[in-house]
């Protein structure tokens, strides 16, 4: 018999941002998942079980309709299993080789990294996930993505 995962309505998308470690080790010592509605997702927080959810597609698929994830950004590549995820990794794939990843991306990417670095770099102390993290990231996705002359800022939002 299949029982349904515990209701956490407590734990907020704030929450979960400024700090979600709290939050997950609650959820660890509650239950192997759990329903957090505000954000309206299924959180998995012990490895074994996210290794379950992850590898088992007939009983967790990575369809769902209702996702936060679909709705912002339509049905993506995450959001698929089996057949159809092959079909669109397959097209991907050869931009994320180990020789294309040596060869290209990582330039860009150690380019990007030096200058947030120097950016910072004289002031003796600095926020690392506003001054580095979060535009690393954000710089790196429009590397990829081909994208010009957009503001980090706006891809993090």
């Amino acid at each position: 018999m299949t029982m349904p995962v515990p209701v956490m309505d407590d734990i907020t998308i704030g929450t979960l941002t400024a700090d979600p470690y709290p939050s997950f080790q609650r959820i660890r010592q509650t239950a192997s998942a759990v329903w957090v509605s505000d954000a309206r997702i299924n959180l998995v927080t012990r490895f074994d079980d996210i290794m379950t959810v992850e590898h088992d597609h007939g009983r967790f698929a990575s369809t769902n309709p209702g996702s936060l994830m679909n709705q912002v950004m339509g049905h993506s590549l995450m959001r698929k299993d089996d057949e159809a995820h092959q079909i669109e990794r397959k097209a991907i794939e050869p931009s994320f080789r180990p020789g294309v990843v040596k060869n290209h991306w990582s330039p860009a990417f150690e380019d990007i990294s030096k200058r947030l670095i120097d950016a910072f770099d004289d002031d003796g102390e600095t926020d690392l996930f506003g001054s580095f993290a979060a535009p690393m990231a954000s710089l790196g996705l429009a590397q990829v993505l081909g994208l010009k002359n957009v503001a980090w800022q706006d891809l993090a939002r």
